[in-house]
Parts: structure tokens; C-alpha cells; sequence
């Protein structure tokens, strides 16, 4: 009723607005914008922006995945490149000029939802999903200028290892011997009572590349729907909206840049976090600061949420000087930015707490692998191992305290997911990446020290700015800063591939011969596909529990639990046997998935495709001796225009089981060309004579991988399909790939269970031959 809606109103009741004083206001000469340099926001940024979308539905109920759809999927032919193209157009020229502000309302609607802080209410606004496509794309178009206009000392504007940066940065000022104390300060609702006046003005000279948008989507109040009732967003950034970062960060910089200049002070921020170290005095006058002109700027710190961390030494003097602030003073520590700051003590009791929630998530996870193990599998490595990767690059010193959590993942979670136990050498290989032979499990233990050290080593040109504190970057500056960054990445990368390959190799050399070739022919290229794909039902990616845990002990050359001990061909059971035994017809399964779904895939891009074409007559005279020359030799599949302009061009494929006891000794990629080598014998000549085409062998190993004829053949279908069906080359690769690689998988796994019993056949006669008449029923 009438009650009802009062209440709502009450809950989502902004602040009034923060009135727009002279002190507020920038004076300065507008840069003028080249509208060229919108030109190219064009579809292609749209279709990439539209593929990184996510979320819910706005007021009209379509939500981020619909869009994605409609912009991306090829079911929609040209409908959709013409979309992408008109979203394009509507974001450059609001980035232009000005537009109607009545024509704005529906797309700068918005839905409202109540987020519950205990104790409290925030809200937050989901836009329409063309505003979010649409800022999306401007704002990572204009990143650049964005994080050059708003500074070093507001890292949320796109900075990379912005957070990171910013929490280094602190913790090694309050280590300094002339660091008496930090503080961290937190502004209520912060987002939404932002000036926005004083913002959108300010904005026009602080990052003038960025203002027109933001005057268009914001010069005007938003309609927020709750349920049936409409309220108007007059103040502050619509939380959900990708401009509102880059929005907040512009209209904080003329704060940031009043409070600076405070002798013996550091001051940092991401967004309404701000945080500031050095003696008593200087917070004590920043702190002053921000509490007289914050509120004009719409920052309103809560001083009952703002935390003082002293040294020990200085408590009683910051008792004093903060007597009747209301500000929480303590001499252990707090979280920041997700992080932790202060006393070793402290940092190790968070961490521990953490840890000790960490291992009941996993135990969890556990219980899911029973019954599930690549669901679980992928949880931990997508998800759960991600939440202590950030503390560990965050927070020093406190490896030790990841035992109980590697303790969990040894003795109970590896198990659930293989379904057996495995011994110290086993742990080791699961440690490795997947790529070369591992499982990914890493052990937190010994990663926790490595990745503090790699973040500070990559963050140190960004910390040297905020230490000096950088208000204005000039694009220099900050060209430097983002290289030196980017560069520390990739050698920190190429670092730990290095010492991962020496890793591997030592292990490798104290491995028996078999589980050796097994770690070898996993670490092929593609073979490892398998393990780092999430595991979607629809496109035939999901092992049940089953076949996981026998993919794992075919990947380690493990023993395969629960099969006969014979064969029914009479011979010893084993995979090795399972895989090249002919009886029951799975290896020739095995080859025609492959050939049949290597001609769907050139069926793409070729005309006239056959499967199994038969090859044209010919005189074994004038071909080699070892040349086939049956007149019933076919190949597996042809196309015409794979390589060459209408030339037919001819494939065939052959699987290996390279794990065979007749192949140990022979070097994969050997074994590979031999059998690429035996196909050319048999057929090369015979096709460029007779057919006047071209022949390529494709040569798969059961393990997954394959040879260099095929792999330059996949090179090439995946850019000629790119190509014609304007898709990303990666994408189309790693597909064809990951396609390849299941369909090796299953029809591996079916010949390891799969039954090779001869089935009775049970025959009736037909029904011509049937007095039906005759029949007597009772």
C-alpha cells in the first residue's frame, strides 16, 4: 500500500545534492577535442566489447548474453555486423556532440536494486545493456587519456596493477622509520553522492576527450525503476554503469589535487578508498582537510568507519590528537583494498583466518569431486585457487601459514579428483602447468613467496610514482611506467616457464621409461586442451566422473581401475592393448570421428567435399615402387581450394597409440614424421600425377597431440574460417583444436571400456511370412 511505497522511497533515498561552490569549481582553459579521433570507434570495437559483456537485464529485460547474441552470433548473417555498425555510430556522436537530453531518458534508464551492507542499504543501478555495450567501448577506447588525466595517485582509472601498486606502496611507507602512522578512510556512499555539477564541469578540462559522453549521460537525472515505482538519479555515478569508474576518478582528481602538498605525507586511492600515511601532524591536517572540503567535491567521510593504524610507540600521542574525531585507532592493523596493512602479528592472524576458511571451501569441493571431479577440477583451478593467488602477491611473509591449505589439497582433494591417493613424486607432477604434463595444482606454499616478489618487481615503477606523488602524468610518463610494467610481466613469464621446462626435465630424468614418454606426449602441443576447458555440456565438453579419472590415468600411463583382466580377442588386458586391439571396430571409430569431423570443419571453407573419395586409375609404371596403386585406393577426404585456388586438395588421417612399447625409444616428434613420411610413400606422387592436387597426411597421437603436417594444416583452415566468417583467429583455432582434442578423448575412452562381445542377433520372421489368422494368444 501507501506505506509500502514511503518506505521504498526511504530506502533508496539519495542525499541531498552537495551544493556547487566557487571552491569546487575548475578554472582553466577546455581543450579543444578533434572529433576525428572518434572515427575509430567502429563495429569491430562494438563486437569485441559486446563478447566481454555480463550481467543482468535493464528495464526492458534484455539482458548482457540477448545482446551478445544479437551483435555476435552469425545465425543473424548481416543483421548483426549492421547492428554493431549502428551502435558504433550512436557512440561516436555521443562522444561528439551534445543531444537532445529528452532523447537520453530510455537510454540512460536504469533498474534499482537494494544491496544489503549489514547493517544498511546501498543501492545499485544495473543500466540498459546498450548503455553498458556503448560505455564500455568508450571507455576503453579513451583508457589512455583517462588514466593520464586522473594521475598516479587514483588507481582506479585503468592503471595496470593499479591495487596492487597502491597497497605496496602504503605498506612500505608505514615501514619507513619517519611513517608514524596510516590512515584509511571510509566515505559513505560515496559513488552516489558524488557532485555531479562540479564533476561534469571539472571533467571538461581535466579529461576533455571524455566529457562530451559524460555530459550526455549524466548532465540530466536518470529514471531508476523499483518495481513499479520510478525515482530519479540527480547525484553522484549510476553504480553499474562502465563510465562510472572513469567518471568518479575525473571528478576526485580536483580533491586529490587540494589535499596534496602536506609535507612528510603519502596519499593514494582507488576510488572512494583513500588512504594516507605519515607523522601525526600531517594526517591529522589531511584529515581536517577532508572533512571541510570532502563534502563540497559529495565525499563524505565517516570517521566512525575510518580506521588510524599507529606504531606502537605513538599510540598514546594519537589518542591525543584524534581525541573526539570518532576515528578507530589501533596500533595491530586492517584490511585494505582487499589486502591487509599493519603488525606482522596481525597480518599473520588475518591470513590464518582466511586459510582456515579457504580449506572448508575446499573440503566442499571435495565432496563435489566425488561425484563430479571435472566440475570440481575446473572450480579449483578457474576459481578457488584464485582467491589466495591475490593475497599471496599482496601480502609478505606469510607462506608458512598455506600449509593446513596444501595439507587439504594433497590428502583429500587431489584423491577426490582421481579417485586415488598419489605419493610425493606423483604431488610434484601435479604441480607443473598442464601444458607441460602437470594438473595445475600448484603447491600455495611454495607460490606464496614468488608471486609478493613478482608483484612488487612489476608494480615498481607505478609505486615509484605514488611515492612521489605523481597528481599529473604526462604521456611520457606514463608510456614509460605501462611498459616497464607490461615488459616485467612477460620476463616474469618467460621466468617461470623456464624454471617450470627445468623443473620438468629433472623430473622427467628420474621417471621410469613409460610414465616418461607419458609426461612427454602430454606436454605435446593440444594435448592438455582437454584440462583447461571449461566443461560445457552443449558443445560436448563435460567428462562424467568416469571418464575423467580414466583420462587422468591415461594421461600418467596409470592403471585403469575396474576392466577385464583379458581381452576378448584372448590377449592380457591393458591400455596399450585396448588402444590398437581391432576387435569391436574402436579403432576405426577412433579414425572415422576424426575424418569426419575434419570434413565438416573444411566443408567451411572448400567446395565439392568428399569423404573417402576413390582415386582416379593409374599406371604403377610411371609411379615408385612404393607408391599405391590399387585401383580401389581412396583417401579420407578432399576439398577443392584448401590450399590453391580450385585444386583438389587430399587428406588422410592416421591416429598412433606413440605410447606403444614398440614405440619408447623413438623421439615423438620422430614418430610423427615417420608416419607422416609413410603416408607421403604411399600416396604424394600418386595425387600430384594422377589427381594433379595436393596430398597432406594428418598424423594424431592418442595422447592428443599431432605433427607438423597437421598442425599447419589447422593453421590454415582456422584463417580461412576466421577469414570468411570475419571471426578472431584465436577463437576459431582454439575450437578446432579443443574439438579435435575431445573427440581423440571419448573414442580413446571407448576403447578402453567399450564391450568387444559379439552381440546375439535375435531375428523373427518377417511379417509377410506370418498367418496371423494362426496365431493363438492364450
Amino acid at each position: 500500500g501507501q506505506k509500502n511505497s514511503i518506505d521504498q522511497k526511504q530506502w533508496y533515498q539519495r542525499r541531498v545534492r552537495a551544493p556547487v561552490t566557487q571552491e569546487v569549481i575548475l578554472e582553466g582553459p577546455m581543450s579543444q577535442v578533434q572529433s576525428i579521433i572518434f572515427d575509430n570507434i567502429d563495429e569491430s570495437k562494438i563486437y569485441r566489447c559486446a563478447k566481454d559483456m555480463k550481467g543482468s537485464a535493464g528495464p526492458s529485460g534484455l539482458n548482457s548474453d540477448g545482446l551478445k547474441r544479437m551483435l555476435c552470433s552469425k545465425q543473424f548473417k548481416s543483421s548483426s555486423s549492421n547492428f554493431c555498425y549502428a551502435l558504433a555510430t550512436v557512440a561516436r556522436r555521443l562522444c561528439r556532440e551534445f543531444v537532445n537530453p529528452v532523447s537520453m531518458y530510455g537510454f540512460n534508464a536504469g533498474r534499482l536494486i537494494p544491496l544489503n551492507k549489514n547493517p544498511g542499504v546501498r543501492p545499485i543501478g544495473i543500466g540498459e545493456v546498450v548503455r553498458r555495450l556503448i560505455g564500455k567501448t568508450v571507455v576503453r577506447f579513451l583508457k589512455e587519456d583517462i588514466v593520464e588525466s586522473t594521475g598516479a595517485l587514483q588507481v582506479c582509472s585503468g592503471q595496470d596493477s593499479g591495487v596492487e601498486a597502491a597497497i605496496h606502496s602504503l605498506e612500505e611507507y608505514y615501514q619507513d622509520q619517519d611513517c608514524e602512522a596510516i590512515i584509511l578512510v571510509d566515505a559513505t556512499n560515496a559513488f552516489n553522492c558524488l557532485n555531479r555539477k562540479a564533476a561534469l564541469n571539472n571533467c571538461q578540462i581535466v579529461c576533455p576527450e571524455l566529457s562530451t559522453y559524460l555530459l550526455n549521460t549524466y548532465r540530466q537525472p536518470s529514471k531508476l525503476y523499483v518495481g513499479k515505482l520510478n525515482l530519479l538519479s540527480q547525484e553522484g555515478t549510476t553504480q553499474g554503469d562502465p563510465a562510472a569508474m572513469a567518471f568518479y576518478a575525473l571528478g576526485t582528481k580536483p580533491l586529490i589535487s587540494k589535499l596534496s602538498g602536506i609535507e612528510s605525507l603519502l596519499q593514494v586511492w582507488f576510488a572512494d578508498d583513500a588512504a594516507a600515511g605519515g607523522s601525526l601532524g600531517s594526517i591529522m591536517q589531511w584529515w581536517s582537510k577532508i572533512s571541510n572540503i570532502g563534502p563540497n567535491f559529495g565525499y563524505f567521510p565517516n570517521a566512525s568507519k575510518t580506521v588510524l593504524i599507529v606504531k606502537e610507540t605513538h599510540l598514546n600521542r594519537a589518542k591525543m590528537i584524534f581525541a573526539g574525531t570518532g576515528i578507530e585507532i589501533t596500533s595491530s592493523g586492517k584490511r585494505y583494498l582487499g589486502a591487509v596493512v599493519g603488525t606482522n602479528d596481525f597480518r599473520e592472524d588475518y591470513i590464518s583466518a582466511l586459510v582456515e576458511g579457504w580449506c572448508d571451501e575446499l573440503q566442499q569441493l571435495t565432496n563435489i569431486a566425488k561425484d563430479d571431479p571435472h566440475i570440481a577440477y575446473t572450480a579449483y583451478t578457474y576459481g578457488l585457487s584464485k582467491k589466495w593467488n591475490y593475497y599471496q602477491r599482496t601480502v609478505s611473509g606469510t607462506s608458512h601459514l598455506y600449509q593446513p591449505l596444501e595439507d587439504v589439497i594433497c590428502q583429500q582433494f587431489i584423491p577426490a579428483i582421481l579417485g586415488r591417493s598419489v605419493n610425493q613424486s606423483e604431488r610434484q607432477i601435479m604441480k607443473l602447468p598442464c601444458r607441460l604434463g602437470g594438473l595445475n595444482i600448484t603447491n600455495p606454499v611454495e607460490t606464496a613467496d614468488n608471486n609478493y616478489a613478482d608483484s612488487k618487481y612489476i608494480t615498481e615503477s607505478l609505486c615509484t610514482l605514488i611515492k612521489e606523488q605523481q597528481l599529473n602524468l604526462d604521456e611520457g610518463v606514463l608510456n614509460a611506467a605501462r611498459g616497464q610494467v607490461r615488459e616485467r610481466s612477460s620476463s616474469r613469464a618467460r621466468e617461470h616457464d623456464h624454471q617450470a621446462l627445468i623443473k620438468q626435465k629433472e623430473m622427467i630424468d628420474s621417471l621410469p621409461l613409460v610414465a616418461k614418454r607419458c609426461i612427454q606426449l602430454a606436454s605435446q602441443k593440444g594435448a592438455s586442451l582437454w584440462l583447461t576447458t571449461l566443461p560445457i555440456e552443449q558443445y560436448g565438453f563435460h567428462l562424467n566422473k568416469m571418464e575423467f579419472r580414466d583420462s587422468i590415468c591415461l594421461r600418467y600411463g596409470w592403471e585403469v581401475k575396474n576392466v577385464a583382466e583379458y581381452c576378448e580377442c584372448g590377449q592380457k588386458n591393458s591400455i596399450d592393448h585396448s588402444l590398437i586391439c581391432k576387435l569391436g571396430g574402436f579403432v576405426h571409430m577412433r579414425h572415422n570421428e576424426i575424418r569426419d569431423t575434419e570434413a565438416e570443419f573444411i566443408s567451411e571453407i572448400c567446395k565439392d567435399v568428399k569423404v573417402e573419395p576413390p582415386l582416379q586409375p593409374c599406371n604403377a609404371s610411371l609411379l615408385p615402387s612404393t607408391a599405391n596403386t590399387a585401383i580401389d585406393a581412396r583417401l579420407d577426404f578432399c576439398g577443392r581450394g584448401f590450399w590453391r585456388p580450385i585444386q583438389q586438395a587430399f587428406f588422410d588421417v592416421r591416429i598412433v597409440h606413440a605410447n606403444s612399447p614398440s614405440y619408447l625409444n623413438t623421439p615423438v616428434e620422430n614418430l610423427y614424421v615417420q608416419h607422416e613420411n609413410a603416408k607421403k610413400t604411399s600416396y604424394n606422387q600418386r595425387v600430384i600425377e594422377v589427381e594433379h592436387g595436393s596430398f597432406t597426411p594428418l598424423v594424431f597421437s592418442t595422447a592428443g597431440g599431432m605433427g607438423k603436417e597437421a598442425l599447419k594444416y589447422h593453421k590454415r583452415l582456422a584463417s580461412r574460417i576466421a577469414a570468411k566468417r570475419n571471426e578472431n583467429y584465436n577463437d576459431v583455432i582454439t575450437y578446432i583444436r579443443r574439438k579435435i582434442r575431445f573427440s581423440i578423448l571419448r573414442t580413446t575412452l571407448i576403447a578402453v571400456r567399450g564391450t568387444r562381445k559379439p552381440v546375439k542377433k535375435y531375428r523373427t520372421k518377417g511379417i509377410g511370412d506370418i498367418d496371423m489368422n494362426l496365431i493363438s494368444y492364450e
